[in-house]
């Protein structure tokens, strides 16, 4: 079950402020329980990377394209240690200039 078919159904959505499952119709979601027994356990979870999940799996068809989805998310964390590390480095110059 994704979070993206709960989207698409109707009486049901994604609260993109705080990360959870919206059911405005409880029907729906009984109807979808019944489809997707597992989605029973989502009702309360929070879901905090939901948007960055829907940019990165989007971007560049890797819907479609699992591999592209991984590349992206590698390509991301490398960027993330890059600037922890420059952020380092700056911080050791500075203090070394004191």
């Amino acid at each position: 079950m994704t979070l993206s078919l709960v989207k698409s159904r109707s009486g049901l959505g994604f609260r993109y402020i705080d990360g959870t499952i919206l059911v405005e119709d409880p029907k729906a979601w009984d109807d979808f329980i019944k489809v997707d027994p597992y989605a029973k356990s989502m009702t309360f979870r929070k879901w905090p990377l939901f948007v960055d999940w829907e940019e990165i799996f989007r971007k560049d068809g890797a819907i479609n394209n699992p591999e592209v989805g991984v590349q992206e998310i590698e390509r991301i964390e490398a960027q993330e240690v890059m600037i922890c590390l420059l952020n380092f480095l700056l911080l050791l110059s500075m203090k070394m200039m004191l």
